[in-house]
This record gives structure tokens, sequence and C-alpha cells, in this order.
């Protein structure tokens, strides 16, 4: 585990130690839908989403609030270039068909660079977003944390999704600017999970008082989300799930339909996963998924998909009428003796 892994699950233990409401493993899946058929053979890929402080399921609505002020610029754009390799790699892993992706730029004032986009088909777009932040201006996170709350739950919102936002700066804000006021205010909208990210250099008591909650006390239960930091390396790991995640989860374990286990199964920084390829077999295939939280709490969930002939399930029934027909030919013989 990296070190900016391990500091983050310690954060997340002493957070789900202290009974907060963001402390609840669960896992569900998201694509196909539960009890869809296919022709025996068909190669499906199901997915699914995993997390160790709070809901998941349903999709996700993700907005990327990227600071885009001069300071940003300095030391050579290392900065800027540590958000831009950061966010890049948070939407690389994605789930295409259950994702949509928005973009907030702020310096002195807010912009909504790119809206709510589905990611299946404008990862292209995300990507240009994220690429053209810039680096000019002053610092106003709360315009930035206000546009993104607006974004999340506006009209382009899907019902059902998970509302998150992830805040990157280096926190160098403008005095009165209040982001952890307006990061208060984004949950009382109806926003599910705030998480910040320094960029190396950054103010820690600012970028940990976007998350830390109405009693404005950094690793309590209250908290909006996680703060974490480090490295442009470390970030990267972090975000596309191989060094950590943002989400709380230890691991997670699937068994395939035919009992296969696939312990520590990879997911991306957020906790979205893709199962290998699955040729389904004749009858039931049923897949399970079980999730692990650092705090200790666990969470399991099943995807069950019917492998006929004619596109029309039928749970297995072919097989058991065939076992059932050669129990009855081997009876009829043992008689026939």
């Amino acid at each position: 585990m990296s070190r900016l892994a391990l500091k983050l699950s310690t954060a997340l233990a002493s957070l789900m130690a202290s009974g907060g409401a963001l402390a609840a493993t669960s896992v569900s899946w998201l694509t196909p839908p539960d009890g869809s058929s296919y022709p025996v053979g068909t190669v499906v890929k199901p997915t699914g989403a995993a997390s160790g402080i709070g809901r998941a399921g349903g999709g996700l609505d993700l907005a990327l609030v990227l600071d885009a002020s001069g300071s940003m610029g300095f030391n050579g754009r290392a900065g800027e270039q540590a958000q831009e390799a950061a966010a890049l790699a948070l939407v690389a892993g994605l789930p295409g068909a259950t994702t949509s992706v928005a973009i907030i730029r702020f310096n002195d004032s807010a912009s909504l660079a790119l809206p709510l986009t589905p990611v299946q088909a404008g990862m292209s777009a995300i990507n240009a977003a994220i690429v053209g932040t810039g680096a000019s201006g002053g610092t106003n996170i709360g315009k930035g944390i206000n546009a993104a709350a607006s974004t999340l739950t506006g009209t382009r919102h899907t019902p059902g999704r998970t509302q998150m936002m992830v805040v990157i700066s280096d926190g160098e804000t403008t005095a009165g600017a209040n982001p952890g006021e307006r990061a208060d205010a984004a949950i009382a909208r109806g926003v599910d999970n705030i998480h910040a990210v320094g960029v190396p250099g950054h103010s820690v008591p600012t970028m940990r008082g976007i998350v830390n909650g109405a009693d404005d006390v950094f690793g309590t239960g209250d908290d909006h989300g996680i703060y974490t930091s480090g490295s442009v390396a470390a970030l990267v790991a972090l975000f596309n799930g191989t060094g950590g995640n943002l989400v709380g989860l230890d691991s997670i374990d699937i068994i395939l339909p035919d009992g296969t286990l696939l312990s520590s199964f990879p997911t991306d920084g957020l906790g979205n996963f893709v199962l290998p390829d699955w040729e389904m077999l004749p009858g039931a295939n049923t897949f399970h998924v079980a999730a692990y939280g650092t705090d200790g709490s666990k969470a399991s969930a099943s995807l069950t998909l019917h492998g006929t002939s004619r596109g029309v399930p039928d749970g297995g029934a072919t097989v058991v009428l065939l076992g059932s027909a050669l129990g009855m030919l081997s009876l009829l013989k043992r008689k026939a003796c």
C-alpha cells in the first residue's frame, strides 16, 4: 500500500469509528440489469460500483471542480500539471454507461466548462475540458463549489445517481470566499459527497475545511468526504485505483458463476469495477460480489443473468428437466434388469 493510500485509510478508519453518516459500505451491480437473458455463448461484461462511505449504485453524476487561478501556474506549472494528470486519471476508468461528468473551472469567478456529459459518448469532450483549464487570475474556491452544486442538482442530473463533487486546488483561496461554508450549503442542496484533493504545495487547512462538515472539525462523523494529497504519481495512482481509492474501500471479491474466486478485484478511484469477459452458460449465471470498507464493514450483492438459446430466461429449468429425464431413464433401466 502506498503512503498516500495508508494515510487515506487511517483517516477513514478514524471517521468511521466516530459513528458518522458516512460509515456504510455498499455495493451494487450496474449493468446488465438483473434477470436479463442472452443466447448461450454470448459474451457479457458485468459492471458494478462499491463504496466504503455511503451509497453505491444507480450510477454517478460527478462534478470536477478545477482550479484555474494564476497560482496553479507557479513553479513551472507544477500545480496545473498535477491537477490535469490526476483529473484525467480519475475519469479514464469511469463506467461509460452509468456516469456523467461536468467540469467547473474557477479563479476570481466560476464557469461551467462542460455540463454533465455522459462518459460513453463524451469522453473526448471531458478530456478536452480538463486539459484546457489554464491558470490565471485570483482564487475563489467557494464560487467553484457553488457552480458545481447547481450543476449536480440541476436539470441534467439523472435521478437515482450519486451526486459527487471532487475539488482539486492549491487551496490559496480569496479571503472571505468561505469554501467550507459553500461545501456545507452544497450538501444541504442534495449533493451526496464532496472530496478535496490538494496538489503539491497546497494549503492544508483550506482543503480540509472543504470536507470537515458543519462542525468544522476534520475527521469527525459529519465530514462530507475525503481530503487527500500527495505527489503527482500518488494522486494518479489514487484516482485510477492502483494506489487506493477515494471512497474508503479496502477490497472487493468476485465469485463467477462457475465458482471461480477473483480475490481483491481491482476498482477505479471511485469504486467502479468491470468484470472480465464472461461467456453465457445455459440457465442461471449468478455473479456474487463482496465489498469490504476500511472501517471493517462489509456489503454484498448478486447478479443473475440467464443463458437461453431462444432469448427467454428459463431460470435453469432446461437443465433441471434434462437431469430429471436422465434420472427417470436410469430408474427405468434398473427396473428392467
